[in-house]
């Protein structure tokens, strides 16, 4: 899991980040187009709950009027999610720079273990069992392999 590599501070960071984003998302900036002749442009709102439109008591327009001309400002909640996310990113990096936690790699590895690999363990023999490993090897490095190659 993603979480288990993660400090108590990065974790903290991570759901605020969200509920932040939620927000964002939900209470937004409208826009309405300017409504006087030769004027191009659009007119701020204020802001509002995304499903009931803008709550602006000091609108240029009567708020049902603003209500039905008015659309998401876009531009104001691309800059608001990048500033949250840019934010809490540098928090993010922060809080994990001074944490201890250690972290297990996705093959496996034990936290607090080296990730270099270690020799194998073999069993211990009796000298016995050495002589016959040594004997066996000379002699199959002497034999014709079975499939009638050249002998080593």
């Amino acid at each position: 899991m993603i979480a288990s590599g993660l400090s108590t501070a990065q974790r903290v960071i991570l759901i605020l980040y969200c509920a932040v984003l939620v927000y964002c998302c939900l209470w937004i900036p409208w826009q309405s187009p300017l409504l006087t002749q030769g004027v191009q442009g659009v007119l701020r709102q204020g802001y509002g709950w995304l499903w009931i439109g803008p709550a602006n008591p000091h609108s240029a327009y009567p708020s049902e009027f603003a209500a039905r001309l008015a659309v998401p400002d876009v531009s104001v909640i691309i800059l608001r999610l990048a500033s949250v996310s840019a934010l809490a990113a540098a928090a993010f990096l922060i809080a994990g720079i001074g944490s201890k936690t250690p972290r297990s790699d996705s093959e496996g590895l034990q936290p607090n273990k080296s990730a270099a690999p270690s020799a194998p363990s073999y069993p211990k023999l009796s000298e016995e069992a050495k002589d016959r490993v040594i004997t066996d090897v000379a002699r199959w490095q002497h034999e014709a392999p079975p499939s009638g190659g050249r002998p080593r």
